[in-house]
Order: structure tokens, then sequence, then C-alpha cells
């Protein structure tokens, strides 16, 4: 296992629920778990202050296989959510992040695609 570090930035739509972002962070939280990724660090509250338009950014450590397959289809389930999106990363802490192959494209899409049904699945879109 390695780790990794990406950066979620609230969109407008985040920004305007942001009242609700623990609940949403709960879910995020179970559903990395649920993908064999350990959470390693992130934030309890805010990283900060949100920026000059109200948009709050959150980092996060984590440590998932080398490849990052998991962690990039993390990264685009919650980008596909459409409340925050990935400002930063999902980078290999210490090393260089290694490029994808289409192999690794599909297996992201298809790890996408059961977060969804699971989410669906829970109640939890």
């Amino acid at each position: 296992m390695s780790q990794w570090t990406f950066t979620l930035t609230e969109t407008d739509r985040g920004r305007d629920d942001h009242p609700n972002h623990f609940r949403r962070r709960a879910i995020a939280i179970a559903q990395a778990c649920r993908m064999g990724i350990t959470i390693v660090s992130l934030p309890t509250g805010d990283d900060g202050p949100p920026d000059a338009t109200g948009h709050y950014s959150f980092t996060w450590t984590v440590e998932a296989p080398s490849d990052g397959v998991n962690v990039r289809a993390l990264c685009k389930y919650f980008d596909n959510q459409t409340f925050v999106k990935t400002t930063t990363g999902p980078s290999l802490v210490g090393g260089p992040t290694p490029p994808l192959t289409e192999k690794d494209e599909a297996a992201i899409n298809d790890m996408v695609s059961k977060l969804v049904e699971n989410a669906k699945a829970i109640g939890d879109v």
C-alpha cells in the first residue's frame, strides 16, 4: 500500500449545500473503505477558510495500492457527484504518480459504476 493525497474543492452546488458536508463526508469515507482505501488523514472540519467565492477545500491522505486505480476511481466518483471536484491529485506521496493504462481506465470506470450501484442500493445518492 502507498500513500496518496488529493484535494477536493466544493463546486457551487457543494457550497450551497455546505451545511450537509459532514453527512456527505461520512458517506465518502464509507465508500472509500468499501474500496479497500484506508484514510490516513482528512480534515475534521474545513481545511481553512473558504476562498473568495465561499468554496471550501478538503485535503485527504489515504493508503491505497501503488497503481492508484482505487483512489483515482474514488476521486472520479466524487467528481461525478458534483458537490466537489478534485482540484489537486490524486498524487502518490514520495514518488512519481504512475500513468494510467487503458486497462486502468476501464477498471476505474467499472469501480465508479459499482460505487453508484452501491450508493443507490443503500440510498446514499
